[in-house]
């Protein structure tokens, strides 16, 4: 694998892991979208590759449900 594949890769990681952690912290998944949105807005989180979203949206609340 390519080395800005692999990075790309990390960052997506990076991202699920940190919502995973805010799933755990928040008390509503609109908190977790909200805090999403602020962090990718300040550069400190990425959409995940590939993803619109509506799509992310989407597997946040199913990552929420879980």
């Amino acid at each position: 694998m390519g080395k800005y594949k692999q990075y790309i890769q990390e960052q997506d990681d990076k991202t699920w892991r940190m919502i995973q952690d805010m799933c755990l912290e928040s008390e509503t998944v609109e908190e977790v979208l909200q805090s999403c949105d602020e962090q990718m807005t300040n550069g400190k989180m990425y959409l995940p590759t590939g993803y619109s979203w509506n799509e992310f949206e989407d597997d946040v609340r199913e990552l929420w449900q879980e």
